[in-house]
């Protein structure tokens, strides 16, 4: 996000134990409701969030003829309390900022800054630089929306930074990607987004990164082998035909257990090693695309780390079947990889590891792999994927 050197006009001063009202202009932000809202949060139960427009909460000593000659201003954050404590809701307003363009899907700086006392004005701008205005957007617009990204949010958000997981770096590489302005664009920046989520959740120095995919999963409670089926993760492999085939070539109750163990681990392997695939393309060799080859050898790679788990010569021979079976399919032609299905795939995960990370409640939409553009609640939509 944009930073330059504050500059402050009519700096007065200001006694510590001095009561003064403060407003965080909102810019390029849509309120469909511009109602005003106090936080319920404890940690910032304070502040309010308001519509330009809104009639409650008048009084608020707001000159607002002075908010409304700043363009693109569209509302505020507004609290009052004593001068001395200003440092600490500057850190807390720098963390909704950061809420705020993952809302908006753009870079929304924390440019101009009002604070009043009694007859004692300071203004600060922080940043010339207004930020982007042509994201794409996956929550609904409008005011008590972004008030309940923001009230839900904002623990999770705080507990992250005392796991020094930098959700900072993770929602701007959101936003480089809701940014780009071709797929090959979206799918670098997906891969550097896997890379910074890799080292965030490493389990150890010496985790690869499946170990630290999984591990960020677990910790999310997120079911890799849900994420497989219902992000449709196999690009034209037909798993339950190969599974139900297999199935019918064997009658004894302890193999079939055993095919439906395998099959659900050859999804969540699957699942995981395309991620895998995927970044270390781009990092290593700066590919993008993705060969039947390459596809064919993570079957053949998860196929062996299966025999480990399921001993035997008839383990052996059923998983021998399922990968021979995978890999005629990837070559029968049905097989399909192209950039459009690659970065879908990756940006739904995106979404969804965000979703989680920062366990948002609030309305979301969605309109990609997943089908019809519908609104549904967050939790809701990261049910399925648990």
């Amino acid at each position: 996000m944009g930073v330059c050197e504050e500059i402050v006009v009519y700096d007065n001063d200001f006694s510590d134990n001095e009561t003064v009202e403060s407003w965080e202009i909102i810019e390029n932000t849509i309120f469909s409701q511009p109602k005003g809202f106090g936080f319920k949060n404890i940690q910032i139960e304070k502040l309010f969030l308001k519509g330009l427009d809104t009639n409650e909460f008048n009084s608020v000593n707001l000159n607002k003829k002075c908010i409304n000659q700043f363009k693109y201003a569209t509302g505020y954050f507004y609290y009052k309390d004593k001068f001395k404590n200003l440092n600490k809701w500057d850190k807390r307003l720098d963390n909704i900022y950061y809420l705020l363009a993952f809302y908006n899907s753009d870079f929304n700086n924390r440019r101009i800054t009002l604070i009043e006392g009694e007859n004692k004005t300071k203004m600060i701008f922080r940043d010339r630089y207004l930020g982007e205005s042509n994201g794409k957007n996956i929550f609904e617009k409008n005011g008590y929306n972004l008030f309940n990204l923001i009230d839900s949010t904002y623990s999770p958000l705080t507990n992250l930074e005392l796991k020094e997981i930098d959700f900072k770096l993770l929602i701007e590489y959101f936003i480089y990607i809701e940014n780009a302005y071709n797929i090959k664009n979206e799918i670098l920046f997906s891969s550097i987004f896997l890379e910074i989520l890799k080292n965030q959740y490493k389990t150890n120095n010496d985790s690869t990164l499946l170990d630290n995919l999984k591990n960020a999963l677990n910790v999310h409670e997120l079911n890799s082998n849900k994420l497989f089926e219902i992000l449709h993760a196999n690009y034209g492999i037909d798993f339950k035909k190969i599974e139900k085939n297999i199935l019918n070539e064997y009658k004894n109750s302890k193999d079939r257990k055993n095919i439906l163990k395998m099959f659900a681990m050859f999804k969540s392997n699957y699942f995981l090693n395309k991620l895998k695939l995927y970044r270390n393309n781009i990092v290593h060799t700066g590919k993008m695309n993705i060969s039947v080859e390459e596809n064919i050898e993570i079957i053949d790679e998860i196929s062996k780390y299966l025999k480990k788990s399921f001993n035997g010569n008839k383990n052996e021979e059923i998983l021998d079947k399922i990968s021979n079976s995978l890999n005629d399919e990837i070559n029968s032609g049905n097989f399909r990889e192209d950039f459009d299905l690659q970065q879908n795939f990756l940006k739904e995960f995106i979404i969804i590891i965000l979703l989680a990370i920062f366990d948002v409640n609030c309305n979301i939409k969605r309109n990609t792999i997943m089908g019809n553009n519908i609104s549904r609640n967050s939790i809701d939509y990261l049910n399925q994927f648990k």
